[in-house]
């Protein structure tokens, strides 16, 4: 299936990837991937470290991310499949951990949500999902909002 997104710049470790988004205004947006240590419980005891996916506009000449920024830009759904495609990427740089998922706002929050509910059932082929609450881990369902998304690399 052929996907619409943008092409991406990434740094050598697959950590950080930058792109334009071209639709009312070029922007540059910047996905980073920070290791946290985030410690999730599963629903049997085992412990999970997940890094953050982190996602927005690209702050003047830094790697620093704008996640409020509004740009309405038109090409929102281009953009989640820009972000989507890095995923695979970090994951072959770092596969002993997880990423967890969330908006730095209500709205972006339910849009992720949306978007992962939309194309779910191709990447449940691909990716484990799980919703947390509270940092606890449950299998992901879809139409319920989580605290966090959280995803892992079939192997």
């Amino acid at each position: 299936m052929e996907i619409d997104q943008f092409e991406t710049q990434s740094d050598n470790e697959g950590k950080i990837f930058t792109f334009i988004s071209v639709g009312k205004m070029n922007i540059i947006k910047i996905i980073r991937y920070d290791r946290e240590d985030i410690i999730y419980n599963d629903l049997i005891g085992n412990m999970l470290t997940a890094s953050n996916l982190g996602f927005g506009d690209k702050k003047s000449d830094t790697y620093q991310i704008d996640d409020i920024a509004r740009s309405n830009n038109g090409d929102m759904f281009m953009v989640f499949n820009t972000i989507l495609h890095t995923i695979p990427i970090f994951f072959s740089k770092m596969n002993n951990t997880a990423i967890h998922i969330k908006g730095a706002d209500k709205v972006r929050h339910i849009a992720y949500h949306r978007f992962l509910n939309q194309r779910y059932d191709e990447l449940i082929n691909e990716y484990y999902f799980y919703g947390s609450l509270n940092r606890v881990i449950y299998p992901y369902e879809k139409g319920t909002i989580y605290d966090y998304i959280v995803a892992l690399i079939k192997k």
